[in-house]
């Protein structure tokens, strides 16, 4: 069968649509405005875009009410609500602990106590007032910053598929940078879709390679295929810590932190979450390798049904344990 694929670059990653049909004027074109809408959300949520809400947000907001869209303020209530299943784990308040450990620049230091003191205490969704009444954010303190990098890919996934629905899309692939997809329909060959957790690199602090493959048949990364996951109308969002760490003589630290420490995590290599939409499948990966493997449970019951993969290390040997709740993998 022919595959109709295209790719755009957005939110500092590739960004890619497959759909199993014969390509036709129609099917392109929805197609191409799913790409669009990609584009649009980016426009619209990325704190290095100048002119985005967000950035607007983070500019005026400690100072005064500021009004947002619909969309915005929604999601908005979405991440708040994470941020109390999760205990805290998943926090887009975290922006100034990531700035002190250089990872929103990339330079990568160890802060000082004190720096990590004075950005733990600007952390926190209690520090964001949301009023339904007039749909207007303010922050509570200057230097609050909003960051919607761990829940926007989820929440452009979404966007794009909801847009290849309305289209009349039946099936279809919609993945950004093979760690968030989301999988319409069914694949090809009438099944459900298949994609493949990969076991982490020999070397953690190696140039970052992919956390899972689309196709759990020829790949060619030639890392085993920790767990096969089977996915029809749901999501599957993979985050790691491999690849961008900032190593010190005191070990290694890895790029995503827990935001009620303001520490790296560096006992969880891996999370997976399996949801019906991209959105939480996204921010609750992330906070499920904040949580660890305990939380497993947590997510568990704060999200009923959800299927899940931690995989953790020991420093000690560097050998790795994968833990399931809902996958059978073999």
């Amino acid at each position: 069968m022919r595959f109709v694929q295209l790719a755009r670059n957005a939110m500092g990653t590739r960004f890619e649509l497959v759909l199993p049909a014969r390509e036709t004027p129609a099917l392109r074109a929805a197609a191409e405005a799913a790409l669009a809408e990609i584009d649009r959300i980016e426009a619209e949520l990325s704190v290095y875009c100048p002119t985005s809400q967000v950035a607007h947000l983070n500019r005026l907001a400690a100072q005064q009410s500021v009004k947002v869209t619909h969309e915005l303020f929604c999601l908005l209530q979405r991440a708040r609500d994470i941020w109390l299943n999760t205990q805290g784990a998943f926090d887009i308040t975290v922006g100034p602990v990531l700035h002190c450990w250089g990872i929103t620049n990339g330079a990568g230091r160890v802060p000082t106590q004190h720096e990590l003191t004075a950005a733990r205490a600007l952390v926190g969704m209690d520090k964001i007032e949301l009023s339904e009444t007039d749909r207007t954010v303010r922050f509570k303190c200057a230097g609050v910053q909003i960051n919607l990098g761990a829940i926007g890919k989820g929440f452009a996934v979404d966007a794009a598929i909801a847009m290849l629905r309305d289209a009349g899309v039946r099936n279809a692939l919609v993945h950004a940078g093979t760690s968030t997809v989301f999988a319409l329909g069914k694949s090809p060959d009438a099944n459900p879709w298949k994609v493949a957790i990969l076991a982490p690199p020999e070397n953690f602090g190696a140039a970052a390679p992919a956390a899972c493959s689309l196709t759990a048949g020829e790949r060619h990364d030639t890392r085993p295929a920790i767990c096969v996951v089977e996915l029809a109308d749901a999501a599957l969002s993979v985050s790691a810590v491999w690849g961008r760490w900032l190593q010190t003589q005191n070990g290694a630290y890895g790029h995503i932190v827990d935001p009620r420490t303001a520490m790296p995590v560096r006992d969880t290599l891996l999370g997976a979450v399996v949801r019906p939409n991209a959105t939480e499948a996204d921010a609750l990966s992330t906070a499920l390798v904040v949580l660890g493997v305990h939380g497993l449970d947590t997510l568990a019951y704060a999200y009923p049904g959800t299927r899940m993969l931690a995989i953790t290390s020991s420093a000690r040997d560097k050998k790795f344990s994968v833990h399931t709740l809902g996958l059978n993998c073999k």
